[in-house]
């Protein structure tokens, strides 16, 4: 724990001080454990705070953290989905080649018709999909650039998510059932 005694003689802290304060907030400390760590008041900290928007950057570097997080799980997603994507292909071209097969009976072309549509609804849901997130991916681009408020950003970025997770849901129940 540091002590009062980093103070100069002019009675002002030093930057380095301050400099740390703002990277412990940063980091998601409270202000109560700052003041405990580097030995200044919570008063000087709040100060500190508002006059250099700390807030601000704090909530800057959340939505930052919060798109590295939906990039990254987008970049998950998008790899299933190609791996899905290549299944109902599969599943298309079988029935197709099913279908195309002179010696097999009418029930087994029913069934390979049945598999090729079953892969055909699989692709076009998945395709559905891809193209709902890149919109709400421009979306949030087109946010992101325009809107200069981090507190509205936040705001924004939480219910596309909702939207999203509505989205989602409705297209879950609809493809189980």
């Amino acid at each position: 724990m540091a002590s009062r005694t980093q103070k100069s003689s002019n009675g002002r802290w030093p930057p380095e001080v301050k400099d740390r304060a703002k990277a412990l907030y940063l980091s998601g400390q409270r202000l109560k454990e700052i003041a405990a760590e580097l030995g200044v008041t919570s008063r000087t900290l709040e100060k500190w705070q508002a006059l250099g928007d700390w807030k601000v950057e704090l909530l800057a570097a959340q939505n930052e953290q919060a798109l590295d997080a939906f990039d990254g799980n987008l970049s998950v997603q998008n790899t299933a989905r190609a791996n899905l994507l290549r299944g109902y292909q599969l599943l298309s071209n079988i029935g197709e080649e099913s279908l195309q097969d002179d010696r097999l009976r009418f029930k087994d072309k029913k069934q390979a018709a049945d598999i090729m549509l079953e892969g055909m609804k699989g692709e076009v849901a998945l395709e559905s999909v891809a193209l709902t997130m890149e919109f709400f991916r421009e979306v949030a681009q087109i946010i992101r650039e325009e809107v200069t408020d981090d507190e509205t950003l936040q705001r924004l970025a939480a219910r596309l998510t909702k939207v999203g997770n509505v989205y989602n849901n409705k297209f879950e129940s609809i493809r189980s059932a």
